[in-house]
């Protein structure tokens, strides 16, 4: 289970920062106005391209949404934290959550494996 967990909250911002260097490097946006004009096969894989990065990304928000809940409640019901800290903790979840989960999950749960 510990597993799993890691995966789903590692995966957040490793694909963050995968999705961000892919579109950059992307024809869609890198091309000029005189490549306008493709081949079959150049938009076959472009259009391939967009179908796998659309499966990721939905797959990335249910991945994400599963472990902002779970971290959530994890923190509320976390003995170790004063209440001080839950809020704070609570507040980073839903703000910046992809990045901080990852810290939340070494801190709190590595050591439950």
């Amino acid at each position: 289970m510990n597993v799993v967990l890691a995966i789903l909250t590692f995966w957040s911002p490793i694909f963050v920062v995968g999705f961000a260097f892919w579109l950059f490097q992307s024809p869609l946006l890198s091309a000029s106005g005189r490549e306008a004009i493709v081949t079959q096969q150049q938009l076959t894989a472009v259009i391939l391209e967009v179908i796998v990065a659309v499966v990721l990304n939905i797959a990335t928000l249910v991945f994400l949404s599963i472990t902002t809940v779970f971290y959530g409640v994890h923190i509320l019901r976390n003995a170790q934290l004063t209440e001080g800290k839950k809020v704070a903790w609570s507040l980073v979840n839903v703000t910046i959550g992809p990045f901080a989960m990852p810290a939340y999950w070494i801190m709190y749960l590595r050591a439950e494996a």
